[in-house]
């Protein structure tokens, strides 16, 4: 069965929309992202899982694409942009990843400057959107890895220490990353407020730190 991909038809503008009150956590797996926009989602925030259907109902993890090939993930990124792309919550929503961990795992294998074309096209037809904010979760690949423990799946990526160094490089300064590879597009991350949060703390430290940083009690 043949799909055709929307984003490759629209028209084009060199201003990305950014969708007001939307806050995407990043960084790290294992670094207690999911945990926190569970704790959002108790407190009545707005959420949207990292993968999710047609109708934004999150997907269970053993539901989740494997890692290869590219395409069902790519799709993911940009079916999540429709979700939120008008304020229609009342306040702000919380979403577990977005399209930058696309970019974030072209670096992890030498593919970003294909990921930026992908982004940078879809940004400016507006299949894609930048948020109001990130959040980045910094967590070492040692401690990654012992976290997800027995979740670890051998065979993928993000069990290989040395791509998981790269993955935390890149998220450790996305702006100068991709900077490097088109200064228009990271032009377009400076202008968003991007909050580290050292995630090797207790959860509940992290959990006031990302309540300080996005305003809202958690």
């Amino acid at each position: 069965m043949r799909s055709s991909d929307p984003s490759n038809h629209a028209p084009t503008t060199r201003t990305p929309r950014t969708a007001a009150h939307s806050i995407v956590l990043e960084g790290m797996p294992g670094a207690g992202k999911t945990t926190a926009l569970q704790a959002l989602g108790r407190r009545g925030h707005h959420t949207i899982g990292e993968y999710v259907t047609v109708d934004g109902t999150p997907l269970d993890h053993a539901a989740h694409p494997d890692h290869e090939p590219d395409a069902p993930h790519l799709v993911n990124w940009t079916l999540k942009a429709t979700l939120y792309r008008e304020p229609t919550f009342g306040g702000p929503v919380f979403i577990d990843r977005d399209w930058i961990t696309a970019l974030a795992w072209g670096h992890c294998f030498g593919r970003l400057p294909e990921r930026i074309r992908w982004a940078d096209t879809r940004l400016r037809n507006r299949t894609l959107q930048l948020p109001s904010r990130y959040v980045v979760f910094d967590l070492p690949p040692h401690e990654s890895l012992h976290r997800r423990g027995n979740a670890v799946v051998p065979s993928h990526p993000w069990a290989d220490p040395e791509v998981l160094a790269r993955l935390r490089e890149f998220y450790r300064d996305p702006v100068g990353t991709v900077t490097a590879h088109d200064r228009h597009l990271g032009a377009d991350l400076a202008r968003l407020p991007i909050t580290h949060i050292d995630a090797t703390r207790t959860p509940d430290q992290v959990h006031a730190e990302l309540a300080a940083a996005v305003g809202v009690p958690l």
